[in-house]
């Protein structure tokens, strides 16, 4: 008997990870859990510690790509199958949902602890205590919400692309477009909102240091 480890074909690993993008609270909740579910519901003869191992090293680099804008040599499967890079860009996409579904939870609590507490303050005090001219806060929410639309745009022109480049090659005839072009252009555009975000919160920490000078002038 063999003790060389199964390859993963193609099938396989867009069977699992269409499992867990459709179940995704299972996925966050428990790992473990969720990959034994896939492995029941698409009749796998893996292991849940296999599975999950698998499911990682696949994300680990298109959240790289997703954060630097370098691709990984590493894993070409995800590169090369555009099925499987786009089940995992989806589950790295309900990730980043989640957590900020989380974060605006917790600030509408935090706002409502605080509209009860200026119920009860004077005004004008309030007024002068709160008013600030901008927040980096604001500038780092806007990049976030930016880069989210760039990368879905880049996702879905990606998938397009992929598509009219098969039917190019069904009937013979060369393809103009490029991926790695879409990949090069969409770079570019994180490059500059990130540029762009460095200029603003460099103007607002200046701005706002002008104007404790004059709310402090005497």
């Amino acid at each position: 008997m063999s003790n060389q480890p199964v390859r993963w074909e193609p099938q396989e690993l867009i069977g699992i990870l269409r499992f867990i993008k459709n179940h995704f609270n299972a996925w966050h909740k428990n790992k473990l859990d969720a990959c034994n579910m896939a492995i029941q519901a698409t009749s796998s003869s893996r292991d849940a510690k296999s599975v999950y191992s698998k499911v990682h090293n696949l994300l680990k680099p298109v959240r790289e790509l997703l954060k630097t804008g370098k691709k990984s040599t590493n894993c070409t499967i995800v590169w090369e199958n555009r099925t499987i890079h786009g089940l995992l860009r989806e589950i790295i996409e309900q990730e980043k949902n989640y957590v900020q579904n989380q974060e605006t939870n917790s600030h509408v609590s935090d706002g409502d602890v605080e509209m009860m507490i200026i119920d009860d303050v004077d005004d004008e005090v309030t007024t002068e205590e709160t008013s600030m001219l901008f927040s980096t806060e604001l500038v780092n929410s806007l990049y976030e919400k930016k880069i989210q639309e760039i990368e879905q745009n880049k996702s879905k022109l990606i998938e397009t692309t992929a598509t009219t480049n098969n039917a190019f090659k069904n009937s013979n005839i060369p393809s103009p477009y490029s991926i790695d072009i879409i990949d090069r252009s969409y770079f570019e555009k994180n490059r500059q909102a990130s540029e762009l975000r460095s200029e603003l919160i460099k103007t607002i920490e200046i701005a706002n240091k002008i104007y404790e000078k004059l709310k402090n002038f005497q």
